[in-house]
């Protein structure tokens, strides 16, 4: 593996300047541009992925948005098991402000305590486990889309 290809490919391109320069203009728009930039990050780790030679992606608004409001979907649903550890946290917080016995409070505290454990340990492997999430999504993503003949709704 080629390290230096991360610092390099974008100076290959001719349109680098142009390229990014756009990419970075979109970025701002709110909420949507968000949304374009991963798509667009997405991209480029696709052509890194099928070892294609990695170039800076034109500008294609509709695809990007809609594969990186793809990769937001993907990465809500595994960071969505992560809300059940906090909910006792929750829990216990206001059933503490109400109930004056120390037993029960202590029993919460410890509770909320375990779960903030897990929560911890689970977002640790989440910042683990996302990063080959999308890879193996980007990589994956036309195979099932042709697989499903899906193509017209999402190439």
């Amino acid at each position: 593996m080629d390290f230096s290809t991360p610092f390099s490919f974008p100076f290959i391109d001719p349109n680098w300047i142009k390229k990014s320069a756009i990419a970075g203009l979109i970025s701002l728009i709110p909420i949507v541009g968000t949304f374009y930039l991963l798509g667009w990050c997405l991209e480029i780790t696709r052509q890194i992925i099928k070892g294609e030679t990695v170039l800076i992606p034109e500008t294609d608004f509709g695809r990007f948005i809609i594969r990186g409001l793809k990769a937001v979907v993907v990465t809500f649903v595994y960071i969505l098991p992560m809300f059940l550890f906090y909910i006792p946290i929750f829990i216990g917080s206001f059933v503490i402000t109400s109930d004056s016995n120390d037993a029960a409070a202590t029993a919460i505290m410890v509770i909320s305590s375990c779960s903030s454990i897990f929560a911890t340990v689970y977002s640790i492997l989440f910042a683990f486990l996302i990063p080959v999430t999308l890879g193996h999504f980007i990589a994956t993503m036309r195979k099932l889309v042709q697989d499903f003949n899906l193509a017209k709704y999402f190439l």
